[in-house]
């Protein structure tokens, strides 16, 4: 039995006297492969040459999918991709991580949120959806030519049952990044200081877009009010 897995993944190759059945099924599973990795990357599908992503997906598959799920073999993809480097793409970790980010959040089960109106008193939490990243290409506007640096925000609006992305500034990218993992206070602290500005000029500055968040449940009261 798991010979003929390995033929049909194309790990090892069919004998001669193989039935057409037993080839034909193999050409099925690699369909199934390309099927699920191109809807799970559209963009990427839309924009990498055809032929070099169909040799792609069918070396990955002969080493087949660490995982037992088919919704979670375009990761395996992409991850398999990044060492290999057979696309030789330089915006595709930036793509991938785009459109794999929809998928993750909308597989996932989140808490129900507790909205709030935002307040320097309140001591607040990144709601557990929250994704962020620092991009080198625009890939969230399809632009995929010049290199640079942008920040990108990610999150589960529970509401309406979709992945929202915003683009971000720095400085609010640096601040959820510390909140990850260090106290309101602790993250303004530190923000203040890579920004050379004092406490309550930082306050300021991030007031309207940390309230633009809370009310997003994007930051969520570390105690339920």
């Amino acid at each position: 039995m798991q010979d003929f897995f390995d033929k049909s993944l194309g790990k090892s190759p069919f004998e001669k006297n193989a039935s057409v059945g037993e080839k034909v099924y193999q050409e099925l599973v690699l369909h199934r492969f390309t099927e699920v990795i191109s809807q799970a990357f559209p963009i990427l599908s839309a924009t990498a040459s055809g032929e070099d992503l169909n040799e792609a997906i069918k070396a990955f598959v002969k080493i087949a999918p660490s995982t037992p799920y088919i919704w979670q073999v375009p990761q395996n993809f992409w991850e398999w991709e990044q060492e290999k480097k057979l696309l030789n793409l330089p915006y595709f970790d930036d793509l991938c991580w785009y459109e794999w980010t929809e998928i993750e959040l909308m597989m996932e089960v989140f808490e129900p949120l507790h909205v709030n109106t935002f307040s320097w008193e309140i001591e607040w939490k990144v709601d557990a959806s929250v994704r962020l990243r620092e991009l080198s290409y625009r890939v969230f506007e399809s632009e995929f030519k010049n290199k640079g640096q942008w920040f990108m925000l990610a999150w589960y609006d529970r509401d309406k049952a979709i992945t929202c992305y915003q683009e971000i500034d720095q400085v609010l990218y640096l601040f959820m990044h510390y909140l990850q993992t260090m106290s309101f206070q602790e993250s303004l602290y530190n923000v203040s200081i890579e920004a050379d500005v004092s406490e309550q000029e930082m306050q300021t500055y991030l007031f309207d877009a940390l309230n633009h968040l809370a009310h997003k449940g994007v930051l969520t009261p570390k105690e339920i009010l």
